[in-house]
């Protein structure tokens, strides 16, 4: 009774909105509004160099050393960051890395985010039916994606394909002819690639694969006849090249260093080191005394104590007012980490989700929202669980099944005066238009900061002035700027040095120390 009531008073706002503009004229504007968007954010990634902390810190130079662009010769990473290169996944640095490499310039690098964003809507397009310029406006109106479409982060591709994954997960459960050569290849590639672009991601593939396969045995089982030992065979040979190429990362890492999620270290492997020690003892050669983890709280003093599940649901719904941001950092300890994804936006969708299940008893309707209870649960128990661009793809699924039930449950499509696709596009665009006010558009356009520009305003001459041929220097605590001192990015100096970045002089060895 009260969603009703709710969905009620949204519903006469939108319609006393739509009364003034007709449905032509509504679509028409909010496809130039989306044809306006996507030029303006291509023209933003291949024009605006990405200043962020983490770009320049390690994405840029991982992409760097993977192409060869700057070589190991050339710039050496801290201890921490050596030690993330060699355990990390790193398929969207290796994909930055092509960029830079085959356009010659640095921002072309922002384009793995695009694209990847691009990769979605034309997947919602194929899959479910979601026109183009509507799953741009609803997904862009959420404020992370808007904060990393134009970065070197890698969160967004990580999690645009696990949204595929699960999007595909849903789709076989709703579906009895699902599983062909065609969408077991997109099955592969979302996971493969979700797996080997970042950790947190992984537990959210192997959930998906273990559902999929699932669904697999039970359609196999009381719909195809008896399978022959033969073909039995050649399935169980594929599932397993398949998920050693989708685990490739972890996998190698159990095999050099004992750990999947090397030089990550968590309580879990603590406790099971005895099942995780290296095949090959040899082979781990780097080895450090901290235990880098990924579930460093970082979440404010007042949830410090707080159970994950809480934690995070604060984040989600935005209790206290966030800053949008790239990694939602902020000088206010009291929502740092926290929030991203539009706490009004959230509500709106859960509400559209539960109206549809009290008003709409289908399977598509019933599926989805069970997708999503069990999504929210498995995700708010995930480590650093508030911490939301992560995670992204929770908030990317439950729109897009939102997106997927008003385009394609005919019956709703047909009936619903209070939910259909002229009220929800609609209303994603009006939360569009607020995100972009609220954040001045300055993730979404071009603000013309060049490489000159970052380079002028974060290197200092005093310290380049003392770089002399072949000479091998050492800089101490000038992170994320270190890179910027290399020959690469100081073509001025024509000749060739070395650069080493540390932490702290010991690091430095026989490097001379700049300061």
């Amino acid at each position: 009774m009260i969603t009703e009531t709710l969905m009620s008073v949204i519903a006469m706002f939108i319609r006393w909105m739509s009364l003034r503009v007709n449905n032509l004229r509504l679509m028409t504007c909010l496809k130039l509004i989306a044809s306006i968007l996507i030029v303006s954010i291509f023209l933003k990634c291949i024009i605006d160099v990405d200043f962020t902390w983490d770009t320049w810190w390690y994405h840029l130079p991982w992409a760097a050393r993977i192409w060869n662009i700057i070589p190991a010769d050339s710039y050496q990473f801290d201890r921490l960051t050596e030690v993330r290169y060699q355990g990390f996944p790193l398929f969207a640095e290796f994909l930055q890395g092509f960029f830079w490499k085959i356009f010659h310039f640095i921002q072309a690098a922002n384009l793995v985010c695009f694209f990847s964003f691009l990769i979605y809507l034309g997947f919602l397009k194929s899959y479910c039916k979601i026109p183009l310029y509507i799953s741009l406006i609803a997904i862009l109106a959420v404020p992370l994606v808007q904060t990393h479409i134009t970065s070197c982060y890698v969160d967004l591709p990580a999690n645009v394909a696990a949204s595929i994954l699960i999007m595909m997960t849903y789709l076989c459960f709703i579906q009895d002819n699902f599983f062909n050569w065609r969408n077991l290849l997109v099955i592969f590639l979302a996971a493969a690639s979700a797996a080997n672009t970042k950790y947190q991601i992984i537990p959210i593939v192997a959930l998906s694969l273990s559902l999929l396969l699932f669904r697999f045995i039970w359609l196999s089982y009381n719909q195809a006849p008896r399978i022959q030992p033969k073909r039995l065979l050649i399935i169980l040979l594929s599932v397993v090249i398949a998920s050693s190429l989708i685990f490739f990362v972890s996998l190698r890492n159990i095999t050099v260093y004992g750990n999947p999620f090397y030089p990550v270290r968590t309580e879990t492997l603590e406790k099971i080191s005895h099942l995780t020690k290296p095949l090959f003892p040899g082979n781990s050669q780097i080895n450090i005394t901290e235990k880098p983890s990924l579930a460093e709280d970082k979440s404010p003093d007042t949830l410090k104590n707080s159970t994950r599940p809480k934690k995070w649901i604060v984040s989600v719904l935005e209790i206290k007012k966030a800053v949008w941001s790239i990694d939602q950092w902020s000088k206010d300890k009291t929502v740092n980490r926290m929030g991203g994804f539009f706490g009004t936006y959230v509500i709106f969708h859960l509400l559209v989700l539960v109206y549809l299940l009290y008003r709409w008893r289908s399977q598509q309707v019933i599926i989805a929202a069970i997708f999503m209870v069990f999504l929210s649960f498995f995700t708010a128990l995930m480590p650093l669980a508030y911490e939301l661009r992560y995670y992204m793809y929770w908030m990317l699924s439950l729109v897009s099944l939102n997106l997927y039930l008003i385009y394609n449950v005919d019956d709703l499509v047909a009936l619903n005066k209070i939910i259909n696709k002229q009220h929800i596009s609609l209303v994603c665009c009006v939360i569009l238009i607020f995100v972009l006010v609220s954040t001045r558009a300055i993730f979404v356009r071009p603000r013309f900061y060049t490489l000159s520009k970052h380079i002028q305003g974060n290197v200092q001459g005093r310290v380049i002035n003392k770089i002399g041929k072949n000479d091998r220097i050492c800089l101490v605590n000038k992170t994320p700027d270190t890179f910027l001192y290399t020959a690469y990015f100081q073509p001025q100096l024509n000749y060739s040095y070395s650069v080493k970045a540390a932490d702290s002089p010991e690091e430095c060895g026989t490097y001379k120390i700049l300061h």
